[in-house]
């Protein structure tokens, strides 16, 4: 079929939309067709047919058009519309009903547009669920059953169980400022707001979304457009098999399995990282590691003997990540709760370098959460290839930093030392080992074994001071070689 928007073509204003298409919104049709060409779309989806202005540039521009209506006239003046139009395909019914199985017929190596209406004309669906006579002003905050009079908040599940990483969406005509769809999940003061934390919600922030909006006459539009988030987001877990004070430490074994075993185990537990990476070095001793690794389903990235920094910008780019935390091998009980909160850290606020609170944090809960962009700046303009001490580098160019936000209260004890550095740090984690039953612990339950074992404590306490101490060392050496 021969289409009418080819690929490349050239937009103005006013020349390809008519008046009535998107509401006049002409910002919108040159999304879709940017959004076809990017993904390679050949389906859109459509809910809200009324009057098929948007639906005749769909049936133009794509290869196949589903629309669908409530309302049967709607549905047969489309029919009768396209009835030479073999690409587009009329529904009459409820489209929160319909999309389930209109996903099923999208390939499942397809992207598919969905344009969905925000139902902000919802009088008759109140009616049709028993609730009369009420006003728009009165719909201003809907009842905590809200999803039952606005579809939008079903189709949107429906979609993210289905499509979830194979669409692109666009949820037109939100009213405002009456209309607020998103009860279920909290009050909100504007429409807009609540469909953002629908769609947060649903898809679990792998999406990106912005507004865009059009007046007509006295009034205002607007439109949420959603577009799949391609950061990519990396654990990279940093481990060698040499080390001074405990030798060998990542290949001992405590119930069973490697120490190293332990640490990821626990970083596959992140529900929002992309990539899990092993950054170790090229020497042979560290191939056991890598062997462990593959075991694991992680990737590995071999570099720099004494360049960290220089071993983890190698990883970046060769495994394209926008983003990591760091998991340091030493920490048996890293927290995957803790590492995906750096991440939405990062989503929120883009941050260039997010650290632990040192004086506050557990020791070994967390590390780094960096951006590669700041970390490639930090490898091009460093003086030395000593960087064990990496967050020095991070102070000195003026980074966005920040401290891990909205940790829970339950982290915040810096009493407890678990990192892998001295024989007594070995001895507590094979003690707090012991104790566990369930091998599937968190760190809160080990939080929880301590306050009623607190003797557990003293086992490697007294070295933490050495820790410091040794850190303290290593990082004067850094300074006056810098």
């Amino acid at each position: 079929m021969e289409l009418r928007y080819k690929m490349g073509q050239k937009y103005k204003q006013g020349q390809i939309v008519e008046k009535e298409c998107f509401s006049g919104n002409k910002a919108l049709a040159v999304w879709c067709l940017s959004m076809r060409n990017k993904y390679n779309i050949k389906t859109v989806i459509e809910t809200g047919t009324n009057f098929a202005k948007t639906t005749e540039f769909f049936a133009n521009a794509f290869e196949k058009v589903y629309t669908i209506d409530i309302q049967e006239e709607f549905t047969k003046m489309a029919r009768k519309k396209f009835s030479g139009k073999e690409n587009v395909e009329c529904i009459c019914g409820n489209s929160s009903k319909v999309l389930a199985s209109l996903c099923g017929k999208i390939p499942k190596d397809e992207v598919v547009l969905l344009f969905l209406d925000a139902h902000g004309n919802y009088e008759k669906d109140l009616i049709d669920v028993g609730v009369k006579n009420r006003s728009k002003k009165s719909l201003e905050y809907y009842p905590k059953n809200a999803t039952q009079f606005n579809p939008i908040c079903v189709e949107l599940d429906t979609i993210s169980q289905h499509l979830c990483g194979r669409c692109v969406l666009i949820i037109d005509d939100i009213p405002s400022p009456y209309c607020n769809p998103n009860v279920q999940f909290g009050q909100f003061k504007t429409s807009q707001s609540g469909f953002r934390n629908i769609v947060s919600k649903c898809f679990q922030k792998k999406y990106k979304m912005r507004d865009t909006m059009v007046r007509l006459g006295n009034k205002r539009k607007s439109s949420l457009i959603i577009e799949p988030d391609n950061i990519k987001r990396g654990v990279f877990i940093t481990a060698r098999v040499d080390s001074k004070r405990l030798p060998r430490k990542h290949l001992l074994k405590i119930d069973g399995k490697h120490c190293i075993e332990h640490v990821m185990e626990r970083v596959k537990k992140s529900k929002r990282a992309d990539k899990i990476v092993l950054c170790t070095t090229t020497l042979d001793q560290d191939k056991r590691l890598c062997e462990i690794a593959k075991k694991y389903n992680i990737s590995v990235f071999r570099g720099s003997v004494v360049d960290k920094l220089d071993r983890w910008r190698g990883a970046t780019e060769k495994y394209d990540i926008d983003f990591f935390v760091t998991a340091d091998a030493d920490d048996l009980f890293c927290d995957p709760e803790l590492i995906d909160l750096a991440f939405d850290q990062y989503d929120r606020t883009k941050a260039d370098f997010i650290e632990w609170d040192q004086d506050n944090f557990i020791c070994g809960a967390f590390t780094y959460g960096i951006c590669s962009d700041a970390l490639r700046f930090v490898c091009e303009n460093k003086q030395t290839n000593n960087t064990e001490m990496m967050w020095v580098f991070f102070d000195k160019n003026h980074f966005k930093k920040e401290k891990l936000q909205n940790v829970p209260k339950i982290f915040m004890r810096p009493e407890i030392r678990a990192t892998l550095d001295y024989e007594e740090d070995f001895e507590f984690f094979k003690k707090i080992y012991s104790y566990m039953e369930n091998k599937e612990f968190t760190l809160k339950d080990v939080v929880s074994l301590i306050d009623d074992h607190p003797e557990i404590i003293k086992i490697n306490n007294a070295r933490h001071h050495d820790w410091k101490k040794n850190q303290e060392k290593e990082l004067k050496h850094v300074n006056e070689n810098q």
